[in-house]
């Protein structure tokens, strides 16, 4: 593999820098807009692997733009423009590293929960159901088995409770974090996204079987989507004929993990690796899109 292609970290030394996410670098524009980078980071719920997979951040960037022009009419997005051309004077000089992995956004207030839809049983939620049958106060029939498909997509928040570590909540747990017409919108909103992604995303041979949204606030309190949006890093797809055995996510690390353990943290990932996840990203990427080709 080919390190040259590869960016975990960007760096701008003449643009002031306001903060580094799994994935997204995040740069101030002016006051009312920031720049966000795509990197190539490989995430898992809770960690960040310590190399990351070629090209995954511009197929991240590509496809996030993808979705906000998809699904406009059913929620607000913050992304601005995606051409460098459009971009102010001081980041030309940083063509060769925004080209095709950077958008600019509306500046906001990022909200503290994570917007969780799932079509499926699977994860975190199939663990809370094993304990209680449960999955964040959504009772679910008795008897269901892992990555079983459920007979309406449910929404299960989540929360930080500690860096890098994340907390699956009730709704009345959400209303009390953020209020309750705070919640009651990114809900609203996250519903709507999720069901009609998955409906075109099915259409292209791929099961969403989970996402994850995340709003913010601009000045005037009104909710925006913001970061990355139906990427594989915040997503669970899965091939409509293979079900969850053929996975074009990030879920194939956690098996990879599961199987081999951890020698050190944060985590190298072989060769081999890296470039399956490239493999999975893009096969996402390319049936999703309909676009073959990652540079244009």
């Amino acid at each position: 593999m080919d390190n040259s292609m590869v960016l975990t970290e960007a760096i701008m030394p003449n643009i002031p820098f306001l903060g580094r996410g799994k994935v997204l670098d995040v740069y101030r524009v002016d006051d009312e807009r920031v720049l966000y980078i795509y990197t190539d980071r490989v995430s898992l719920s809770n960690e960040t692997m310590a190399n990351g997979a070629p090209r995954i951040g511009q197929m991240a960037a590509k496809l996030s733009w993808f979705w906000h022009e998809k699904l406009s009419t059913f929620c607000r997005s913050s992304f601005l423009t995606n051409r460098l051309s459009e971009f102010p004077k001081e980041f030309q000089e940083y063509g060769e590293l925004l080209y095709g992995r950077s958008i600019i956004a509306k500046k906001l207030e990022i909200i503290p929960i994570e917007c969780v839809v799932r079509g499926n049983l699977s994860g975190s939620a199939w663990r809370d159901y094993l304990s209680d049958g449960s999955v964040c106060g959504h009772y679910l029939p008795e008897n269901m088995h892992e990555n079983d498909k459920l007979a309406h997509a449910i929404f299960t928040p989540s929360t930080k409770v500690a860096a890098g570590t994340e907390r699956n909540i009730t709704l009345a747990e959400g209303e009390d974090l953020v209020g309750s017409r705070t919640m009651f919108i990114m809900e609203s909103n996250s519903r709507r996204l999720y069901n009609a992604a998955a409906s075109y995303a099915l259409m292209q041979g791929i099961i969403l079987a989970d996402t994850k949204f995340v709003f913010g606030k601009d000045q005037e309190g009104d909710i925006y989507l913001a970061g990355e949006i139906l990427t594989p890093s915040t997503s669970s797809f899965w091939d409509v004929n293979y079900q969850s055995d053929l996975r074009y996510d990030n879920g194939y690390v956690r098996e990879h993990l599961k199987q081999n353990g951890r020698k050190e943290l944060p985590t190298y990932l072989p060769e081999d690796i890296l470039n399956s996840i490239y493999v999975r990203h893009y096969e996402a990427y390319a049936q999703i899109t309909g676009n073959t080709c990652i540079a244009n």
